[in-house]
């Protein structure tokens, strides 16, 4: 083991000689063993006498999740599923109640050309 990368509780990467025998390198200088060093973006580290060079690239820090924003994306969500099933609900009940005016109407028809029949 040469050295580590971690990150620490705010969640910035550090780099750690673990007391190697040919140290660790950060931007040419040596670093004390067992000493974190944080990392910046565009730092470089060398281990050892290796002739290879780690470029750091850190990206955007992270982003504590916005839970009110989330919260009302949940709620357009159930909200958006609730009026579709509205729609649906209505236009069940207006195809029953058209189903039924027709066959009330069809009854009295019927009723009427039975009553004409009789006569």
């Amino acid at each position: 083991q040469h050295a580590v990368l971690l990150h620490d509780r705010r969640g910035r990467l550090n780099l750690v000689d673990l007391n190697s025998t040919h140290g660790t390198f950060l931007n040419k200088e040596r670093v004390k063993p067992e000493d974190p060093q944080k990392l910046r973006d565009g730092d470089i580290f060398r281990l050892g006498a290796s002739t290879r060079e780690y470029l750091v690239k850190l990206g955007d820090p992270p982003r504590r999740r916005d839970r009110n924003r989330d919260r009302d994306r949940r709620r357009r969500d159930r909200d958006s599923r609730s009026r579709s099933r509205d729609k649906d609900r209505d236009r069940h009940r207006r195809d029953r109640r058209d189903r039924d005016r027709r066959d009330r109407d069809r009854r009295r028809r019927d009723d009427d050309d039975d009553e004409e029949e009789d006569e």
